[in-house]
């Protein structure tokens, strides 16, 4: 109902969506899943929420604006960075894996300037389409990934 992973994603068929509780990506938890008791099915909606529909907006426009060559960097710089500090799955980000969390942010700390150029720029032409798709009239203030991956790892740090 919230899709946000499954958003990202191309699907070639209709998508049925499960009415859950939780929000954004809580709802992968099947626990969270409703179902009919008389049915013994889930329940079923028709339309997402707006949040889920305002990302997939989102993602596509990004795609469809992004040079190819420069959404391959974006996207292997940020999994190859998020896979290198140990984080393989959803479950490993979590209040319980702080020291993954850390090792991540000192992993996206590492890299280089033009690689921290290159996320920066993609992350932020994608919060400005997500931000635009709004209909917000003020300004989206541009990310600076060094700054922000220092403020960071210094919360992590002193923990």
């Amino acid at each position: 109902q919230e899709s946000v992973v499954g958003v990202m994603l191309y699907w070639d068929k209709v998508a049925k969506l499960v009415a859950a509780d939780g929000m954004g990506i809580a709802q992968h938890n099947v626990l969270l899943w409703q179902i009919d008791l008389e049915t013994n099915d889930f329940v079923y909606v028709d339309q997402p929420t707006d949040l889920s529909q305002r990302l997939k907006e989102t993602f596509q426009e990004w795609i469809e604006t992004l040079p190819n060559q420069e959404l391959k960097q974006v996207c292997d710089l940020f999994f190859d960075t998020i896979l290198d500090s140990g984080i393989e799955s959803l479950d490993d980000i979590s209040i319980k894996t702080l020291p993954k969390l850390g090792q991540m942010l000192q992993e996206f700390g590492n890299l280089s300037d033009q690689q921290k150029k290159v996320l920066q720029d993609g992350f932020n032409q994608l919060l400005w389409i997500f931000w635009k798709s709004g209909n917000r009239k003020t300004s989206l203030p541009k990310l600076e990934l060094p700054d922000f991956i220092k403020k960071l790892s210094e919360l992590t740090n002193n923990d």
